[in-house]
């Protein structure tokens, strides 16, 4: 994502480099020997997905920190009617594939209270470009889809806990920002795809034990934000059921004695590289 970071890569200047998921795609360098992947966020045939050698950390790569949920605020706040079911999409713009069309449109034309909100780009248009793109792509609906200014941070989370339902982008999904979401107490609307940049939600609800909230397919992400977003009372137990086991997220120092077990083993390895893809074991 970065020119200057690339180039650096690009060049051998340690003996053993290696790339964590920021950005969860291969490297496609030679120079790159390790991808540190998380566990439950990939598939069988991961390590077809990379030039380097996928070593699996089993809870992931995660953080050990935890976000302070802020003050509550209401729909008002933010410009939003008590009378509408918001779904906000909290993830970058250049996130919203095509594929995600049909998902708003299917929402929008099953729910006459909704509207979708998305947060526009901190510098490129973007958002102008993606509402001409529904515009054509969802002719009936789109003018109930909306776009909140750049937030700063406690609004943003604010907004999180205000939304009655929070939607995971498919195709390249949320990484911090899934986080985020959980760590105000707000389920995240998920669905998985092929490759890692999809499957950071399913990482986090395996890890929390919540694998059922995780929709296997659109349809089923449809029918779930329905009924989250005309149900109160489902809204609120799933809010508390996830609030109680936001330990299992956060606060997890293993992570990082995980990740120091790899340098070691890497080490006592090289100048030999480890071949076959690994998993430490905990």
């Amino acid at each position: 994502m970065n020119t200057e970071t690339y180039l650096l890569a690009a060049q051998r200047l340690v003996p053993i480099q290696c790339v964590l998921q920021g950005h969860p795609v291969t490297s496609g360098l030679k120079s790159i020997d390790y991808t540190l992947g998380n566990q439950a966020a990939e598939p069988d045939n991961a390590q077809e997905h990379y030039t380097e050698t996928l070593f699996l950390v089993p809870k992931g790569t995660g953080t050990s920190s935890r976000f302070s949920p802020p003050p509550l605020a209401s729909k008002a706040d933010f410009g939003w009617s008590e009378d509408t079911h918001i779904y906000l999409c909290p993830m970058l713009l250049f996130k919203i594939h095509p594929d995600f069309d049909t998902v708003i449109q299917q929402i929008l034309a099953a729910d006459s209270r909704a509207e979708i909100w998305f947060i526009k780009a901190q510098e490129q248009p973007l958002h102008s470009l993606l509402l001409k793109r529904f515009q054509t792509s969802i002719p009936e609906h789109w003018q109930r889809i909306h776009f909140l200014d750049r937030l700063p941070e406690t609004r943003f989370y604010q907004a999180l806990q205000t939304a009655d339902v929070v939607l995971d982008s498919f195709g390249f999904g949320g990484g911090t920002t899934n986080k985020m979401v959980l760590g105000v107490g707000q389920p995240l609307l998920t669905c998985p795809g092929q490759f890692a940049r999809s499957r950071f939600g399913l990482s986090s609800y395996h890890r929390i034990g919540l694998e059922d909230w995780v929709s296997p397919s659109p349809t089923a992400y449809v029918e779930r934000a329905l009924q989250l977003a005309q149900n109160k009372d489902l809204r609120k137990k799933c809010r508390q059921e996830l609030i109680n086991r936001q330990s299992l997220i956060f606060k997890q120092e293993s992570t990082n004695y995980d990740l120091a077990d790899f340098i070691t083993e890497a080490v006592a390895h090289y100048p030999q590289k480890l071949i076959r893809p690994g998993v430490l074991q905990s």
